[in-house]
């Protein structure tokens, strides 16, 4: 029997019949698991809450990347010393020359000596600084290093946010185990629902070093390193979820069957993992989607009942269900689901009233049908942005 039919003094054997049928394998089922008092749904049993992978702590602080060597000064000895070379060369050739020395081919052997002796010294001894070479390799090692440790830490983090958020298609697979219910009032996660997959901001954060001078730096190392540093600011594919409790009105958009798979997938994951006596889900509207509600002992009062059993909460209009609501043991956060007829602005918890600490309002209305625009209506309004700073008059 819903709320609203209490109020209004109904009672049948239609809804008896319905009521007996889905609460008596359903939601009494659940309420025998969970147990009822005369103060409330009776939580005493559960057991304490596994925890489960935990994110990697601290932070990921890469090294500075080496210096580039500066060029060092080139002597004004070795800068002569070719030209000095080339002159004794030539000097040595036309004296053989002219002496006649030069008949015999061995001795153009001595110059030759000399210019590759010349040629042998500069290119040996001539560089301007020292090799790059060793720094630049070690530290692509240690930026590989990085790169696996924070590979790692993304994958803790996955497993974590995982643990706590699952796929709301694996909610069922909690009923029954000793994660069932697990969450508590207190728990940085109550009240939490997984709404999809986005980006996220790493949990473990790379920390860039602090550097004096960047442009000393060798540049191809400090370019590794910024890729390293902006690849870690952000992880990919991670659960997203919502505190519900945390804001009064959650209005899910678009059309009507997306809306509602999204806000059954949010009431699947509250329902598994907290207890009845932390949190009730209501319902208010006409939409008969929801009527799968009955089985869940989050939907039904802890001391109301009829010859149906627990008294479910839900009804029509807000102005029924509020008393109720305001009469609950325990004071457990209250999760309204606003959707269908009579569930708009202005009616009840979509104006933050009563005492429902998160309320999901599922305004699943499909999206107004694309205007056809004309090439009359665009020239009219082209014409009205090119005219309007001038005057109707002068642009007529």
């Amino acid at each position: 029997m819903t709320v609203g039919e209490v109020a209004a003094g109904r009672t049948g054997s239609g809804m008896g019949t319905d009521m007996g049928s889905g609460m008596g394998t359903g939601a009494v089922a659940g309420a025998a698991v969970a147990g009822t008092t005369a103060g409330g749904w009776d939580d005493v049993g559960r057991p304490p809450r596994r925890p489960g992978p935990q994110p990697m702590p601290g932070d990921i602080a890469p090294d500075a990347p080496p210096e580039a060597p500066e060029p060092k000064e080139i002597p004004l000895m070795r800068l002569l010393l070719p030209v000095v070379m080339l002159v004794a060369v030539v000097g040595m050739v036309a004296v053989m020359v002219v002496s006649g020395a030069g008949r015999n081919p061995v001795t153009f052997m001595f110059p030759l000596l000399m210019v590759m002796s010349t040629v042998g010294m500069l290119a040996g001894g001539g560089g301007g600084g020292q090799d790059v070479g060793p720094a630049r390799r070690d530290y692509q090692r240690h930026l590989a290093s990085i790169r696996r440790a924070i590979a790692d830490a993304v994958e803790r983090q996955r497993a974590h946010l995982l643990h706590d958020h699952p796929d709301p298609r694996d909610a069922w697979t909690l009923a029954g185990t000793d994660r069932m219910w697990e969450r508590r009032r207190g728990d940085a996660d109550f009240g939490a629902a997984r709404i999809g997959l986005g980006p996220q901001r790493p949990a473990t954060a790379v920390t860039p070093p602090r550097v004096a001078a960047p442009e000393k730096l060798d540049p191809v190392s400090a370019v590794a390193l910024r890729q390293v540093v902006r690849a870690g600011r952000v992880v990919p594919g991670l659960p997203v979820a919502v505190d519900v409790t945390a804001f009064p009105i959650i209005a899910v958009g678009g059309p009507a069957d997306g809306a509602r798979r999204l806000l059954r997938a949010m009431v699947a994951q509250l329902a598994a993992t907290h207890h009845p006596a932390d949190l009730t889900v209501a319902f208010v509207g006409t939409a008969p989607d929801w009527e799968w509600l009955k089985w869940l002992p989050h939907h039904c009062h802890p001391s109301l009942a009829d010859d149906a059993g627990h008294l479910r909460l839900r009804a029509t209009t807000w102005t029924e269900l509020a008393p109720v609501l305001r009469d609950l043991p325990g004071d457990p956060a209250v999760v309204v689901i606003a959707d269908g007829a009579g569930t708009a602005a202005g009616a009840g918890p979509l104006d933050g009233e009563g005492p429902a600490a998160g309320i999901a309002a599922g305004c699943g209305r499909r999206p107004p049908p694309a205007r056809r625009t004309s090439p009359r209506r665009m020239a009219w309004a082209w014409r009205r942005r090119r005219c309007w700073p001038a005057g109707w008059r002068r642009c007529r």
